[in-house]
């Protein structure tokens, strides 16, 4: 039987056929809800994933299957295991209940599961091979952003207060490839837009439900509205406006957008820090072990502002198009008026 650990794998979540399979990621591997846990062995640390797909630039759900990860020595160590013909839909019964199995191995267990699969990259686990798994004791924490230096009207969620902390949250965060498949990885968002409002209708504007006709031909006969829309949204990133909550960094931070359709947002760049790229997790873990406390915490909070500027880009988009409405709006009230003194 498998361990209840942090989500009850027991129990099989995803009977419903809703797409999640790639709603998260961790390295290259997308996953659902819920279909990642943390497997230790004292102070030895894994992460038994199940992947819905591989994000290799492009996401390709057939490539699937449980994964196996080395926290501690920042490793893939296997992967692909019981693959199914896809990942799209999340986890399948099969695999579920073979990572509770993997779940309810003990060390003795799981190196002979692991050294015995077609997958295992070799070297990946340095104490394979050992009687007991390493004792892995963590670097001496300390607090290096204390609540004294945050300011209590931030609009930004800047809790994290550590260094430990602050470098976990950072090297899991959501990364792409630069471009394409065979280059390295920079941070990313993903600011692909789904199903906004294209109303013109926003709180924040009072537009004219009179014009509502007008203006649903206006965007059909505009078929560059949304890419006009888009291209401006982004200007700030692309064009090194950018700042964070402080607003004293303009021009620190170079963006660019990659993906099939523009879709991811990269970081490309930061002042003072260089060109941003990693051929993977390990080495952005040892880069960010590297910054110093003021330097970590500054890339800290740029990445948690950039977070919540792009988390709803449908939103974003509804905005766009009402203040555009708004606009245009104006203009036909112009010529509406000009005509009747005409008439």
């Amino acid at each position: 039987m498998a361990q209840n650990l942090k989500n009850p794998i027991g129990e099989y979540p995803y009977a419903d056929g809703q797409r999640r399979g790639i709603d998260n990621q961790i390295g290259p591997y997308m996953y659902a809800d819920g279909a990642a846990f943390e497997k230790s062995f004292g102070g030895r640390l894994f992460k038994i994933v199940i992947a819905g797909a591989r994000n290799a630039g492009i996401i390709g759900p057939e490539d699937n299957g449980i994964a196996i990860l080395d926290e501690d020595y920042q490793q893939i160590v296997l992967d692909n295991h019981v693959k199914e013909s896809s990942g799209y839909f999340g986890p399948s019964r099969r695999q579920w209940e073979e990572a509770g199995r993997i779940m309810d191995m003990n060390w003795e267990q799981f190196t002979d599961f692991i050294r015995s699969h077609p997958r295992y990259r070799p070297q990946s686990v340095p104490d394979i091979n050992n009687e007991k798994p390493d004792d892995m004791r963590p670097e001496p924490d300390r607090i290096i952003f204390p609540a004294s230096q945050k300011d209590a009207e931030c609009p930004y969620d800047y809790s994290l207060e550590s260094r430990r902390e602050i470098i976990q949250f950072l090297a899991n965060h959501q990364m792409h490839k630069i471009d394409g498949p065979y280059s390295d990885w920079a941070f990313a968002w993903n600011i692909k837009v789904h199903n906004f409002d294209s109303s013109g209708h926003h709180t924040d504007f009072g537009n004219d439900p009179a014009f509502d006709e007008r203006w649903e031909k206006y965007v059909e006969e505009n078929d560059e509205l949304f890419w006009e829309e888009a291209a401006d949204a982004l200007r700030q990133y692309t064009e090194d406006e950018y700042s964070t909550y402080s607003g004293d960094d303009q021009g620190h931070y170079k963006f660019g957008v990659t993906g099939r359709s523009g879709g991811w947002l990269i970081l490309r760049e930061v002042e003072g820090l260089g060109k941003l790229s990693f051929d993977g997790q390990m080495e952005l873990k040892e880069w960010l072990k590297d910054l110093s406390d003021s330097d970590l915490v500054d890339f800290y909070k740029l990445i948690v502002t950039v977070d919540k500027d792009t988390s709803d880009p449908a939103k974003e988009m509804a905005w766009r198009f009402a203040s555009r409405r708004s606009g245009l709006e104006e203009e036909w009230k112009a010529e509406a008026k000009a005509e009747s003194k005409l008439g």
